[in-house]
């Protein structure tokens, strides 16, 4: 969202490290859906969606859903902190 909002005005994108669950989700095994909400992971994870649509409410459930994926994560292979990021070669402002 916010590189998309620096592009409406032309700024550079971003080019600072970042953890995307999405990506995360889909280096667990079996997991080759190309579409899934966080609604959808929140079943999935068993999170409650208190608060959800709210930016506080999301932004928690986000970060326990990236928890409980980095958990499941650990159970399947064994991952180095270097796996989370997502790094974009593209040149940006950060």
């Amino acid at each position: 969202m916010l590189n998309a909002a620096l592009s409406r005005m032309n700024l550079p994108r971003l080019k600072n490290k970042t953890i995307d669950t999405g990506v995360l989700y889909k280096k667990l095994e079996n997991k080759k859906d190309s579409h899934f909400s966080l609604d959808i992971l929140c079943k999935e994870f068993n999170i409650p969606k208190h608060d959800r649509h709210t930016a506080s409410g999301d932004a928690f459930i986000t970060a326990l859903l990236l928890l409980k994926i980095i958990s499941k994560l650990k159970q399947q292979r064994t991952i180095h902190y270097s796996d989370l990021f997502r790094v974009s070669h593209k040149r940006g402002l950060i």
